[in-house]
Parts: structure tokens; C-alpha cells; sequence
């Protein structure tokens, strides 16, 4: 499977939009420590299952906090090595909003985000993405156009300017892993037919539908160099409380919790289908009181005569 670098996917911050004049806040009660995760997976072929040597248990993250605010993220390997690291900035003047977030991978140049309030309503209505690659400007590489249906996102408008961008092959995820699972993003992007003409700029616009207080159905509608492409994205969900709720750093900024943090309540079910493929997710999950400390993703791709079948194991450390 081809390397997908989030880095620069990651840092999408969309979560506490819903949440009037908390926008870019999150001081959860329950604080995430250590998130460990485990997989196996299997590939169909003509009926025939063969089976995939299996990720062992191993820790995906840790956190850092700073009394409630988070201050820090490490991504890991399966082997120990660090993957990703994110540092979090906020601003007192606007009653501790975050206001940037710094990624790096090791050997790598730094990137940044950050992230624009409406003076009037606090809403986050622009983010901004640069990076360290193109030291001498001040041009963002990817900008993001939030819309509202009051205090809904409803809308958002994804440029990303690909002669820019520092991994051109990682935009072909853009944000996709704040509307499924890493790892559903990871195989979509691996299995889409994409051009491999290159363009000036790649235009993503979701519309997003609601039913009562979570997100019912995602358009994606794609534009590269004059073609439109679309694909449409399906949820359910459990009764219980979604803990990753008005998270502003975004979902799943690599991986993670594998939750869909625009929600009030956890997903029970996500069905992902384009011209070429259909993905499908169960979710199963063990509650300690109500915040959840095991996630079971079953996930089936479908993509031509193969499917693949893969079920991923996440587990859940609190902080005291």
C-alpha cells in the first residue's frame, strides 16, 4: 500500500462549528492519553480469501495537555518511530481559541496552519495552510471557505493550489479523513482513477446534510482542470455521546479516534461509494460509563472483482 502523509491533510480545524461562539475550543472533561491501535485484513479474489500478515498492537498516539487545553500530539509507527508531531497555539485575547497549529515529520520541513475568526460571530470562517517548502512567501497552498446555515457548517470550498503543494500525491485525499476513517482514506486514495495530468489547482466543495444534531450525508464535488468528478458519503449512529465533539483541532488528523467530531454521537455506520468503488464501515464500541475505550471498525472496499476485508482494533487511555 502506497504511503499516504497526512501531515498536510491533517490539521483541518472544522470540529466546533456547530457550537455557537465556541468555535476553535475544546476543553473536554475526559482527556485522550494514549491511543493504541491493531489490525487484520484479508483480500477476495475470485472467492479465494487470502489473508494479510497482521499489525500487532501498537501505540498509534500520545497526547499532551496543558490543564485542559491540548498542547501536543506524536503520531507513531508500528515499529516505535515517530511519525508525525503537531503543537497546538492558542490566543488569550479571544478567550483561548486555537489559532495555529505547527506539524512536522522527522528530517522534514515544518508546516503550519492557521485559522480565521469572524470578529462578530467567533465562527471559524478560513484556514489557511503553508508550509516551510516556499520560505520566501507568504501564499498559502491550500485554503479553506467555510459556509453557515446558522451556526451550521453547511458548506465548505477546498482550493488547493497543487504546483504548491508540498506532497502532490497526498492531495489526492484532501479531506477525506475528517468524513471517514484513516484508514478508509488511505485505500480510497490508493484505489481512485486519477489524472495524471497536473493543474494549477484542484477545487474540493462538500455540501453537508444534517439530521437533528449529526451529519446525515456528505457531497463531495471534485474539479481538476475543467472535470467534475463526485462521490457521496452516508452516516448512522449510536446513542451515545461522541467525546471527540467540538474538537477544534479536526478529526482524525492522522488516524486517531476515528470519529466523525461534527457529530454529537458516535457513528455506528459509514458508507463511502464513487463511480469506481463503495466502502462500507461497522462500528462497534465498548463504553466505560459513556466514553468509549475500544472502537472495532469491520470495513469491506469493493473495487471490481476484488474486495478486501479489514478489521481494525482501537483502544482508549484517559488521562487522571
Amino acid at each position: 500500500m502506497k504511503r499516504i502523509v497526512f501531515a498536510f491533510v491533517a490539521l483541518f480545524c472544522v470540529a466546533a462549528f456547530v457550537s455557537c461562539n465556541k468555535s476553535g475550543i475544546y476543553t473536554p472533561k475526559d482527556r485522550l492519553s494514549k491511543v493504541w491501535m491493531e489490525r487484520e485484513s484479508s483480500v477476495i479474489i475470485d472467492s479465494v480469501e487470502q489473508k494479510n500478515p497482521p499489525v500487532e498492537k501498537f501505540l498509534y498516539e500520545g497526547w499532551e495537555w496543558d490543564g485542559k487545553y491540548l498542547k501536543s500530539r506524536t503520531v507513531y509507527r508500528a515499529n516505535g518511530d515517530v511519525r508525525f508531531s503537531y503543537n497546538y497555539e492558542y490566543n488569550d485575547k479571544m478567550k483561548n481559541r486555537v489559532v495555529g497549529i505547527t506539524s512536522s515529520i522527522p528530517a522534514e520541513r515544518k508546516n503550519r496552519i492557521r485559522f480565521l475568526y469572524d470578529d462578530d460571530s467567533k465562527l471559524l470562517k478560513e484556514i489557511k495552510y503553508f508550509t516551510e517548502y516556499f520560505p520566501n512567501s507568504d501564499l498559502p497552498y491550500r485554503w479553506i471557505e467555510v459556509g453557515y446555515d446558522g451556526n451550521k457548517v453547511v458548506s465548505l470550498k477546498e482550493t488547493i493550489n497543487t504546483q504548491r503543494a508540498p506532497h502532490k500525491s497526498d492531495m489526492e485525499t484532501s479531506l477525506l479523513p475528517y468524513f471517514v476513517s484513516e484508514g478508509m482514506a488511505e485505500s480510497i486514495a490508493e484505489n481512485e482513477i486519477t489524472s495524471k495530468i497536473e493543474y494549477d489547482s484542484r477545487i474540493n466543495e462538500y455540501a453537508i446534510e444534517w439530521e437533528k444534531k449529526n451529519i446525515s450525508h456528505v457531497k463531495i464535488t471534485t474539479t481538476v482542470g475543467g472535470k467534475t468528478s463526485e462521490v457521496n458519503i452516508s452516516y448512522t449512529y449510536d446513542k451515545n455521546k461522541n467525546p471527540q465533539y467540538a474538537r477544534v483541532m479536526g478529526l482524525i488528523e492522522d488516524g486517531d479516534v476515528n470519529s466523525l467530531i461534527f457529530s454529537h454521537n458516535n457513528v455506528a455506520s459509514c458508507t463511502y461509494e464513487s463511480e469506481n468503488m463503495t466502502y462500507t464501515e461497522q462500528c462497534e464500541y465498548t463504553y466505560d460509563k459513556k466514553v468509549p475505550v475500544e472502537k472495532i471498525i469491520y470495513r469491506d472496499q469493493k473495487t471490481g472483482m476484488i474486495t478486501s476485508k479489514i478489521t481494525e482494533k482501537w483502544t482508549y487511555e484517559y488521562a487522571e
